[in-house]
């Protein structure tokens, strides 16, 4: 009998160690559920009810309630505010290391993936081909991972593709640049938009003079200045208009004159 309490006691501080976030105080508790039902809300969210609330209950124990107001995650009331684990890089860190004790981290980037995909999708229908699109999307999720894109806002705290409020930096968003310049051909895609509005325009010599003009190494940074609002913005802008207008006059056959 002797030898059982060891084991038993054992057993005890194995279950309090592998346990979900914790216990959590009666002001918490409150708190935690408003948090689990937003998550778990959204059509697109990764989470399940059950998920939602391992997560929300981590989250709040982790933070605790006087940093969760402060960082206004909930307001004084305890009301969370729309995607508010995400309100800047050090919440979202926590919020993402409790997301990944209730959800396998390989799991929640394949969720994730998903809503990329489908908002890339809907966003560039017309534009640009199926195969492209779920290429960007892989390569975009993969290098940014999930914990990024929350920090930038990209997604929601449930996983949804986030379509306002988004925070790129540099980094993220030359991610975004390398992986869109590395599924697409933005010189062609650029020249056989504007050769089908003018059939004297030849997509080919307009393709040619683009990728002269305006390398890949060019496009990019004029993505990343526009996606982080960078002072060369305007100036590069400006610059890239005018190149294109140039290439797609050289790339124009000339009006023949009537005899």
């Amino acid at each position: 009998m002797k030898k059982a309490v060891p084991a038993l006691a054992a057993l005890l501080l194995l279950l309090t160690a592998t346990a979900c976030g914790g216990s959590l105080s009666s002001d918490e508790k409150p708190v935690a559920d408003k948090i689990s039902t937003a998550l778990a809300k959204p059509a697109d969210s990764i989470l399940t009810k059950s998920q939602a609330t391992c997560v929300a209950d981590a989250f709040v124990k982790k933070l605790g309630l006087t940093k969760l107001k402060s960082a206004k995650v909930v307001t004084d009331k305890g009301a969370y505010n729309t995607n508010g684990a995400n309100v800047d890089k050090a919440t979202s860190a926590a919020y993402t290391a409790a997301l990944f004790g209730c959800l396998d981290e390989a799991k929640a980037k394949k969720a994730v993936l998903a809503n990329v995909t489908k908002a890339f999708t809907a966003s560039s229908a017309g534009v640009l081909q199926p195969n492209d699109v779920v290429c960007f999307s892989k390569k975009f999720v993969d290098t940014v991972g999930v914990k990024g894109l929350m920090a930038a806002r990209i997604v929601t705290d449930a996983g949804e593709f986030n379509t306002q409020g988004a925070s790129l930096n540099a980094t993220t968003s030359g991610a975004y640049a390398d992986a869109f310049l590395g599924c697409i051909n933005y010189q062609r895609l650029q020249a056989q938009a504007v050769a089908k509005s003018n059939p004297k325009i030849d997509a080919v010599k307009l393709e040619a003079c683009l990728t002269a003009a305006m390398p890949t190494s060019y496009v990019r940074a004029l993505i990343v200045a526009n996606q982080t609002q960078s002072a060369d913005a305007a100036t590069l802008n400006t610059d890239s208009n005018t190149k294109a207008a140039a290439c797609t006059k050289q790339a124009t056959a000339p009006t023949k004159k009537k005899k």
